[in-house]
């Protein structure tokens, strides 16, 4: 489902995720550079410059200190 958009957001409907999901592409990939892992999180400013990324899995601890990106 990774490959195919309509598969992905089916898949995400299905399982009833609220969160923003992005396909890859070559803009995205000079944006945020080298994916090295799934899953992985990344936080954009409101330009759209990268200001976090994370790969792997977030445990609670590192979910609520990411409160602070939040505007």
């Amino acid at each position: 489902i990774d490959k195919n958009p309509l598969l992905a957001k089916q898949y995400m409907a299905d399982n009833k995720y609220s969160f923003q999901a992005a396909m890859m592409t070559p803009e995205l990939q000079k944006s945020i550079g080298k994916v090295k892992g799934i899953p992985i999180l990344i936080i954009l400013d409101k330009n759209n410059k990268v200001i976090y990324k994370e790969v792997g899995e977030i445990f609670a601890e590192e979910f609520a200190e990411l409160k602070r990106f939040a505007k």
